[in-house]
């Protein structure tokens, strides 16, 4: 059972449980030093810098390159820096969030998925402009036929099970090639359940 409140429960859960995401750096306050030694361990060359402590905050910025991303990131406090590559770009196959819920009263396994398959730079973006929308029980034959006309969604599905993230939000992307820390094709970017 998740209990996660911010986005630090958030973190520290995709970190314990050990799934794949893309390389961040928590600071309280910039530190070029800090960002130049975490950015030596990968090869990385478009970054996102987002606020830590504001739910809901509208500053995040995504796709920049490292010298806007050390100018952003200078008057910041309280933030992370998210790395990635490039290439991975136009290799996303879906984007948004999904979660996997189990009913106890009369044992309905059902699925909520906000998920966009067009290009966006970031999750919110895609949840924001979905191109998929599915509500329904995973024992009902419509929602199951919509899940596997959705590229990626059932790769999500059992990514999702295996790693027991039922009753969970997860926020995520489904790339063509392996991506993040983990060389993975899904990457995991938040998990929410109270927030």
């Amino acid at each position: 059972m998740f209990n996660i409140t911010n986005k630090k429960q958030s973190w520290n859960e995709i970190n314990r449980l050990g799934l794949n995401h893309f390389s961040h750096l928590f600071l309280e306050k910039f530190d070029k030093t800090a960002i130049n030694n975490h950015l030596a361990k990968g090869d990385y060359d478009m970054f996102s810098v987002r606020d830590t402590i504001n739910v809901g905050s509208s500053m995040m910025r995504a796709y920049m390159s490292y010298d806007e991303m050390m100018q952003y990131a200078e008057k910041l406090k309280h933030f992370s820096v998210m790395c990635y590559k490039a290439e991975w770009t136009d290799k996303m196959i879906l984007c948004g969030e999904v979660e996997l819920y189990h009913r106890r009263d009369d044992g309905d396994f059902g699925i909520r998925s906000v998920l966009s398959n067009d290009p966006c730079g970031h999750i919110r973006a895609a949840v924001n402009n979905p191109t998929h929308h599915i509500n329904g029980s995973l024992f009902d034959n419509k929602t199951i036929h919509a899940a596997h006309q959705t590229p990626g969604l059932m790769n999500i599905v059992n990514y999702l099970c295996k790693n027991d993230l039922i009753n969970v939000t997860t926020e995520l992307c489904h790339y063509s090639v392996p991506v993040g820390v983990k060389n993975e094709n899904i990457m995991v970017a938040e998990l929410r359940t109270h927030y």
